[in-house]
């Protein structure tokens, strides 16, 4: 009887873990609060108002747990009162205590600074997105070898950005670094650091040059799929440099931009299968009888065009094209030619 007593206390210590958070991360919750609970405008808290002492954390706001209590998903976003005036440090020694955080958002949090990086080794995703950081974010996000989706849009890079620190990040397969005002990729001796890369974002680029970072983008990441989108982007001629690339690059978004693209020199180094090029303002046409160089392309977006009346002919030889996307194009001035 007696062991049969002690698998019942068992069991239901079992069952009271599982359905409640385990007290060092509610206390370290509880911790965190005050920097990520925001006020609005009548001194009224704006969230995380369950965050209560002596109360599930499993269960309050912006918190997700695994089935053992495990604090594994924590969505801190400030919202629309990322705007703060003040600057903000972050203690990051304070998510020490949750062993199995797999997930991290504090996108717009006015972040300008951060103390220590310890405690995050398991995470998978995190979300810098909306703060006020600087370059030197890049070096210190390394050790989060398991990471697979990093956001760093609009957080204050700028000019020449040295990416080597994020190439220890073997298993990332989704970047975003759109929104800043990067120049160029300082390019790494090791061509595509970033091996198992899978999707770059580089939209709304405050970029002054184009081409060096088109080419620097190629030289220093191995990303099958790149957004170049929104980049008032005015020329990017692929040149000699690219003889020592091979990049793995097979869909292109150039979407909103003012182009004068050499497609041949990008064939050369990129199996391109999907391209976009809608609402671009090309130089002439002859950017357009290049697409001929795209014999591997199997989907093409010219939405918004002006494309010449023969366009038609030069789409013929595209023996491997499934998609052809050509809405509220224009042809040698005639509108919306259908067909």
């Amino acid at each position: 009887m007696g062991c049969k007593w002690l698998l019942v206390l068992f069991v239901m210590k079992l069952v009271c873990l599982v359905k409640g958070c385990w007290d060092e991360e509610r206390t370290a919750l509880l911790q965190l609060k005050p920097f990520f609970n925001y006020y609005n405008s009548d001194n009224k808290i704006f969230k995380l108002y369950n965050w209560v002492e002596n109360s599930n954390c499993c269960k309050w706001e912006a918190v997700a747990c695994d089935s053992t209590g495990r604090v594994i998903e924590l969505t801190l976003f400030g919202g629309s009162y990322w705007d703060l005036e003040e600057l903000r440090y972050l203690n990051v020694s304070l998510f020490s205590p949750f062993l199995q955080l797999q997930k991290l958002d504090l996108d717009r949090n006015n972040i300008s600074g951060y103390v220590e990086n310890k405690g995050l080794s398991n995470l998978e995703y995190i979300n810098l997105s909306g703060n006020n950081l600087s370059n030197i974010i890049l070096s210190s996000l390394g050790d989060l070898s398991l990471l697979k989706s990093l956001y760093l849009n609009e957080i204050g890079l700028n000019g020449t950005v040295d990416v080597e620190g994020l190439y220890s990040l073997k298993n990332l397969k989704e970047l975003d670094m759109s929104g800043n005002k990067i120049d160029q990729f300082v390019n790494s001796k090791d061509y595509g650091g970033l091996k198992n890369l899978s999707i770059f974002y580089l939209n709304d680029m405050e970029t002054t040059n184009a081409t060096a970072l088109f080419l620097s983008t190629l030289m220093s990441f191995s990303s099958k799929t790149l957004y170049l989108s929104y980049n008032n982007a005015t020329q990017t001629k692929i040149t000699q440099e690219l003889h020592n690339v091979t990049s793995s690059l097979e869909e292109l978004f150039l979407d909103s931009n003012k182009l004068h693209i050499n497609f041949p020199n990008i064939v050369k180094i990129c199996p391109l299968k999907y391209l976009s090029i809608s609402y671009c303002e090309f130089n002439g046409f002859s950017e357009i009888e290049e697409l001929q160089n795209l014999t591997n392309l199997e989907e093409l977006h010219l939405d918004g065009s002006k494309l010449p009346r023969s366009f038609l002919q030069f789409v013929a030889p595209f023996t491997s094209l499934k998609v052809l996307s050509m809405s509220k194009c224009e042809f040698n001035g005639i509108p919306q030619v259908q067909g």
